[in-house]
């Protein structure tokens, strides 16, 4: 097949390059629609910087349309960034760039991490994003700080909902089962710290502490767990960076995006994987836990946690090296329990189209689009699909209220 590809590539006498990014949370099953797309139209992955396709925060796919080399470069950005780059100017200083593989870049390179890569040396603007959230909830919603965002549509010429991407509230190695509460979360998000008595019920934990580690303003993910317990998307939170077994510190102002962070423990980590594995450790006991970089012990004489947010396929990756995913107000993340409407971390996941969008990035769009729509969640698995849902229950904004459509 890839003999046969760069045969096809060899007479081709044009290249056409589309730029696609967004969601760190749901890029297994943006990944795998675009190899399917790509090799259902005789092309294949030509680069990626993670061994496993659904774990890549970076890929190169090309496929071949008359004399055309069509190349669909990937970075996965988070969904803030996803919808500042797309909905934003296209040139100019205001013009919110991404950086790509090189249209060149062959092979894998999992070493290069999932996010970062050092080889995403080629800075453009992005033509299609997906989105964990609605326009709506976004930053880049109008004009903001007097640059103005268009108001962006989907694949499908409307709201462009591909599916559903399923979140969760996790805790680091050994932390005992537990249970979040939206109140919790508030709680959490306000001190970035409480006892884990608030968690598991049991007197004998309120001696032990949990500290919150969360994402950046690039992630949807974080909009959607802001959204979903009602906290507010543009209020301030309490985050830690994890330094080392037995130091934490609050998240160091950072500007995301071209927008000051304004506070310690504003911001966070930029990709759901990257936080995920941070929950494969364990800290340091009681007050030999260091919680800035002034040597202040933790406030808590027993064991110490951390507790975050995560989409459920980056969860899910970090389960068998000690990761434990909580309960949230008292129900386990599964299909069933989200098609019927118990568990409601949840968000719609849109695939949005730059209003600068050429005809084959449309077509991508069309075809990724229609291609997630009509995977059955069996495969989309851990998310799940758009009409599985909506047969059951639904809701019409970011955290809102989920209703039985029956």
């Amino acid at each position: 097949m890839a003999a046969l590809a760069a045969i096809s590539i060899g007479s081709a006498s044009a290249t056409e390059v589309i730029y696609v990014t967004g969601s760190t949370a749901f890029r297994s099953s943006a990944n795998a629609a675009i190899s399917t797309y790509v090799s259902g139209n005789g092309g294949h992955i030509l680069a990626q910087d993670n061994a496993t396709l659904g774990s890549a925060g970076n890929l190169l796919a090309n496929y071949v349309t008359g004399s055309v080399t069509n190349l669909i470069d990937v970075h996965w950005s988070g969904s803030e960034a996803g919808i500042q780059s797309i909905a934003g100017p296209t040139t100019g200083s205001n013009a919110a760039t991404i950086g790509f593989f090189a249209t060149n870049a062959t092979g894998t390179n999992s070493s290069a991490g999932n996010s970062t890569s050092a080889q995403n040396t080629n800075n453009q603007v992005a033509q299609l994003s997906f989105s964990d959230t609605f326009q709506s909830t976004s930053i880049f919603n109008g004009t903001v700080q007097g640059v103005t965002y268009s108001t962006l549509t989907g694949f499908n010429g409307s709201s462009g909902i591909v599916g559903v991407v399923s979140f969760n509230w996790i805790g680091s190695k050994n932390i005992p089962a537990g249970n979040l509460t939206a109140q919790i979360a508030n709680l959490l998000l306000l001190n970035g710290t409480a006892p884990l008595a608030l968690l598991t019920g049991n007197a004998a934990d309120s001696t032990n502490g949990v500290y919150l580690i969360g994402r950046n303003k690039d992630s949807g993910t974080r909009l959607s767990a802001l959204s979903e317990v009602g906290y507010g998307t543009v209020n301030p939170v309490n985050q830690y960076q994890f330094s080392a077994t037995n130091q934490i510190q609050l998240y160091p102002i950072e500007t995301i995006d071209g927008i000051s962070s304004g506070y310690l423990g504003n911001s966070g980590y930029s990709s759901g994987g990257t936080l995920a594995a941070l929950f494969t450790n364990t800290l340091a006991p009681g007050s030999s836990l260091l919680v800035d970089t002034n040597g202040t012990a933790s406030a808590y004489t027993g064991t110490n946690y951390l507790v975050g947010y995560a989409g459920t396929s980056d969860a899910n990756g970090q389960t068998n090296n000690g990761l434990v995913k909580l309960t949230y107000n008292g129900v386990a993340a599964s299909t069933n329990s989200i098609i019927q409407g118990q568990y409601t971390f949840w968000g719609f996941e849109h695939l949005y189209v730059s209003p600068a969008a050429d005809t084959a990035a449309k077509a991508v769009a069309t075809g990724l689009g229609n291609g997630i729509l009509a995977t059955p969640t069996s495969t989309l698995t851990p998310n799940v699909n758009y009409t599985d849902l909506t047969n059951n229950v639904s809701r019409n904004v970011d955290g809102g209220t989920v209703y039985n459509n029956y």
